[in-house]
């Protein structure tokens, strides 16, 4: 690809549209200067805990939007492509692990070469032939990921709870699944560990970039995980920091895990929230938010 861009500034949409997955990863690995505290953490995730319809219903995400997400099993992100009428311009997801992110394209992958029968096959099924499929799908991985991936991809006996329980659909429809093909290319994943150390998401991308930034349940995380956290302070810039990425009228969306405390809920009483909801799925007790935040 002939780049129209310059290293020493910041990646335009525009711009990473024109770029294959692999160009995008090098591009944002030549940017970056970021501490990976999570860099040798195990894979966890194969499918979402948290509601699909719900959190995208509270989305709100429009045909044409810009969106940059925490991408965890990449399950959720994916879901974002399943509505024809609402399909964004385009899907960054990131995360601080470089396994989940080589399983987020993996799906990727997937989805664009096999049939919905093979995709089942492949993922739902320990399948005799599942090394041959993997050899067809490892063609259009980026080779920098392919030592990272984890062996076992198969969805195990709690995903297929979840993945039933929280209703995705494009894992159960021909349809939704087809139109996720259809549209894969908008669908982008790179490794960043978005953290109090890391502030630097408005280094990366342009401002104004994205309608829409969801970091899923990260400020909790960072909470829980992180001892010189003392107060809403730290991830209050984190949430400053991407509010300069920010188009105008967009939000910051996240979910706060209820039960189990954070300084999420200080922060909140300290930004403008925008909208809440509360649910329950299975054990977990769930706060979606959007907030905005002065920069």
């Amino acid at each position: 690809m002939e780049k129209s861009y310059e290293k020493n500034n910041r990646l335009k949409i525009v711009d990473i549209l024109k770029m294959n997955d692999e160009e995008f990863i090098n591009d944002i690995n030549e940017r970056s200067s970021f501490i990976f505290k999570g860099q040798k953490r195990r894979f966890k995730y194969r499918t979402t805990n948290e509601c699909s319809k719900k959190l995208l219903n509270f989305l709100s995400i429009k045909r044409g939007d810009s969106v940059l997400a925490v991408s965890s099993s990449g399950v959720n992100l994916f879901e974002m492509l399943s509505d024809e009428k609402k399909i964004p311009k385009i899907v960054l997801g990131f995360d601080y692990s470089l396994k989940q992110v080589a399983y987020n394209l993996l799906l990727k992958s997937a989805i664009r070469l096999l049939t919905f029968k093979e995709f089942n096959n492949y993922f739902y099924l320990n399948n005799k032939n599942k090394n041959n499929i993997r050899k067809k799908i490892f063609i259009q991985m980026p080779k920098s990921l392919k030592l990272v991936l984890i062996n076992q991809h198969e969805f195990r006996k709690r995903d297929l709870f979840f993945n039933s329980y929280n209703n995705i659909k494009w894992l159960k429809e021909e349809k939704k699944f087809n139109c996720v093909k259809k549209n894969i290319e908008k669908i982008k994943f790179f490794h960043y560990e978005i953290s109090h150390l890391n502030i630097n998401l408005s280094h990366l991308f342009e401002k104004k970039s994205f309608n829409i930034i969801y970091l899923s349940n990260i400020l909790d995380w960072l909470c829980w995980h992180n001892k010189d956290i003392k107060n809403y302070l730290p991830i209050l810039n984190i949430c400053r920091d991407a509010n300069k990425i920010l188009k105008r009228g967009g939000n910051i969306s996240g979910v706060n895990l209820v039960n189990r405390g954070s300084y999420v809920v200080d922060l909140l009483n300290r930004v403008k929230v925008l909208e809440k909801e509360n649910y329950r799925i299975f054990k977990y007790n769930w706060l979606n938010y959007k907030i905005n935040v002065k920069q």
